[in-house]
C-alpha cells in the first residue's frame, strides 16, 4: 500500500465514522502495530542470543563438552569382549551397557606362560564368566576383570596339553572344555572334557579321530572340526555328541588352500568359517583370525546368502551364538558395527560399535 491509498482510505473512514469511533480505531491500531513491533524485538533478541550462544559453544574447551550417550549394545545382548590383538600382546577390552572397560594385559596372571600359545588359544566362556587358554603347564581360567587364575592339569600321568591346531572349547553352558591331551614318553593322544569345577577330567575314548582333529568347535549337541586323513588334504566334519551321528561337509576342499572354522550352529547344520584361497592370505595371516565371512551349510558344502541388505559392506565376522542366533561384525574406515540374525534370517537389532574398539578382535558377543 502506498501513501496515497493510505490517505484515501482515511478520509473515507473520517466520513463514514464518528469521532469515538475513529479514537477507538486508532487507539487498537496504535496497540497492534506496538504489540507487532515487540514480537519482531522478541524475535530478533532470541536469534541473537542463540548465535551467541553457538559462538560460545563452538569455542568451549573439550572437557566442558556435552557428555557423549554411551553406545548400546544389539538387542537381546548383555556384553561383547573384544582383545586388542590375537597376533601380539593386547589388552582386552569389555562393552556393556556402561560404555568400554580396559582390562590390560600386565594385570592379566599371564606370567611365564604368555607367548604364542596365549594368543592362539584365548577364548571366552559363553557367559562372558571366563578367559581361558593353553600352555604345556595346562588349561588357564581367569575370570575376566580379575587377576585370579587357576590352572586345571590331568593327574593321571604326565599328560599335557598344547595350543597346536586348536584352542579350549566351552559347552553351551559354560561348565566344560574340551582339550586334546598327550603324554609324550607313550605318544598316547587322547580327547575329553576339562570340568570348569573342580578340574575333574573326562576321556572321550569312544573318539579316535577327535584326538587328531583340528579347527575344534562345539555348540550344543554339536561339534565341527578338520582332520587331515592324508598329507595336503584335509575334510571337516560335524559330530552329533549325544547320537554320534557324524556326516563330512563336502566339496569344501576342491580349489582351496584352507580355512578357518569359528563356529558350528546348535542344530549342526551350519558352520562360520573364512576360506583361504590364496597363498598370501594363507601363509602372511597368523593361523587364527577369527575372520570368518562365509556361512556354509554342512550337507551341501555350499555358501549360503547372508541376510544382508543390498550395498551393505561384508561381514568380517560371524559366529552363532548357544541359541543359535548368528552375530555379524562389521567393519569400515570410520564405523563399526554389531548385528544379531535370527536363525531364519531376521534382524534381531543392530548397534555402532564404540570407537575403542573399533580396531579389535572380537571374542565374545554374551547373550544370555
Amino acid at each position: 500500500m502506498n501513501l496515497d491509498d493510505l490517505r484515501a482510505g482515511l478520509a473515507e473512514l473520517a466520513e463514514e465514522s464518528q469521532p469515538t469511533d475513529l479514537r477507538d480505531r486508532a487507539v487498537a491500531t496504535s496497540r497492534r502495530i506496538g504489540r507487532t513491533r515487540l514480537a519482531l524485538v522478541a524475535a530478533a533478541t532470541v536469534l541473537a542470543v542463540a548465535a551467541a550462544s553457538a559462538v560460545v559453544a563452538l569455542g568451549r574447551d573439550d572437557d566442558r563438552a556435552l557428555p557423549t550417550p554411551v553406545a548400546t549394545l544389539p538387542a537381546g545382548a548383555t556384553s561383547a569382549i573384544y582383545t586388542a590383538n590375537l597376533g601380539g600382546f593386547g589388552n582386552l577390552a569389555v562393552w556393556n551397557g556402561s560404555g568400554v572397560r580396559t582390562l590390560y594385559y600386565r594385570d592379566y596372571p599371564f606370567g611365564r606362560y604368555a607367548g604364542d600359545q596365549f594368543r592362539e588359544s584365548l577364548t571366552v566362556s559363553p557367559d562372558g564368566t571366563y578367559l581361558s587358554w593353553l600352555s604345556n603347564a595346562g588349561v588357564h581360567l581367569s575370570r575376566v576383570g580379575d587377576n585370579d587364575m587357576v590352572v586345571l592339569n590331568r593327574q593321571d600321568g604326565d599328560f599335557r596339553v598344547s595350543a597346536g591346531c586348536t584352542v579350549p572349547e566351552w559347552t553351551s553352558d559354560s561348565t566344560r572344555l574340551l582339550i586334546t591331551s598327550w603324554e609324550p614318553e607313550s605318544n598316547i593322544v587322547e580327547a575329553g572334557w576339562f570340568a570348569v569345577d573342580g578340574g575333574a577330567f573326562t576321556v572321550r575314548d569312544d573318539d579316535d579321530e577327535l584326538r587328531y582333529a583340528c579347527d575344534v568347535h562345539t555348540n550344543g549337541d554339536w561339534l565341527a572340526y578338520t582332520v587331515s586323513p592324508r598329507l595336503g588334504t584335509f575334510e571337516t566334519h560335524v559330530r552329533n555328541l549325544r547320537t554320534g551321528e557324524t556326516r563330512m561337509i563336502p566339496d569344501l576342499s576342491e580349489n582351496r588352500l584352507d580355512f578357518e572354522i569359528s563356529s558350528v550352529s546348535p542344530d549342526g547344520e551350519r558352520i562360520t568359517a573364512r576360506l583361504i584361497d590364496n597363498a598370501s592370505d594363507r601363509h602372511l595371516a597368523p593361523p587364527r583370525t577369527l575372520q570368518a565371512n562365509h556361512v556354509i551349510d554342512t550337507r551341501t558344502g555350499q555358501t549360503l546368502p547372508f541376510p544382508l541388505a543390498p550395498g551393505r559392506v561384508a561381514a568380517q565376522q560371524l559366529y552363532y551364538t548357544p541359541g543359535g542366533d548368528l552375530v555379524a561384525r562389521f567393519v569400515e574406515a570410520d564405523r563399526s558395527w554389531l548385528a544379531v540374525y535370527a536363525p531364519d534370517g531376521r534382524l534381531l537389532g543392530e548397534a555402532d560399535e564404540p570407537a575403542e574398539v573399533r580396531e579389535s578382535v572380537l571374542l565374545r558377543v554374551v547373550m544370555p
